[in-house]
């Protein structure tokens, strides 16, 4: 699965052990094959789904979960 997070910090985040979680959490700006980007990155534990919601633009984008 892809993800703008390194997967050493996401472990870290899930044994509780981040020293600074919202360093991955949260909305970030990165580069994805060039192209500017935000990545909205949540740790929600026991939820199915969820969608991200940009205060301009109407529509609401779903977030994929990248761990079980």
């Amino acid at each position: 699965m892809l993800t703008t997070a390194p997967p050493e910090e996401i472990d870290q985040i899930l044994k509780a052990e981040h020293r600074d979680p919202f360093h991955i959490l949260g909305a970030h700006l990165v580069t994805i094959q060039g192209q500017s980007a935000v990545a909205i990155r949540a740790f929600l534990p026991g939820v199915q789904t969820a969608r991200a919601v940009a205060m301009d633009f109407p529509a609401t984008q779903p977030m994929r979960k990248i761990r079980p």
